[in-house]
């Protein structure tokens, strides 16, 4: 998977947004990175989010997901990723504004300094499995 240094959000961003609605990354498949304006507890915000299909790409940690009796959707690779990030930062891990359902990861902060943070992190887990194996084992 590509490294951070590759996410080029354009610099005229509220324009894009003003314009589009939204913009959209496929940089890093198969994670798919959306920044789109949106409404988050009564208020008007710029969600910058990545997304991904567990069930595609990523057999590894879904064989250590299942050899530990946990099911492969995206509310428990949720739930893994988030581990990993109090693992790494627990105060950055409560920014992280999750929105998984049974097939797909979603996960989303409030600015561009924090996603970047958000999908380095993500990268830095899904390139090596044994970040899973660590987090299952405590």
């Amino acid at each position: 998977m590509k490294g951070l240094e590759h996410l080029k959000i354009p610099n005229n961003l509220t324009q894009v947004l003003e314009e589009e609605g939204m913009w959209e990354d496929e940089t890093f498949a198969p994670v798919h990175i959306t920044v789109m304006e949106s409404e988050f507890k009564g208020k008007n915000v710029i969600g910058f989010q990545l997304e991904f299909s567990p069930h595609e790409n990523f057999n590894e940690i879904n064989e250590v997901m299942e050899e530990n009796g946990i099911e492969v959707d995206g509310y428990n690779w949720e739930g893994l990723i988030r581990k990993f990030l109090k693992k790494k930062d627990k105060k950055f891990e409560a920014k992280v504004i999750g929105d998984s359902e049974g097939e797909t990861c979603v996960l989303w902060t409030q600015t561009e300094e924090d996603f970047r943070r958000l999908l380095g992190f993500t990268i830095e887990f899904i390139s090596n499995p044994d970040n899973a194996m660590a987090i299952l084992r405590g």
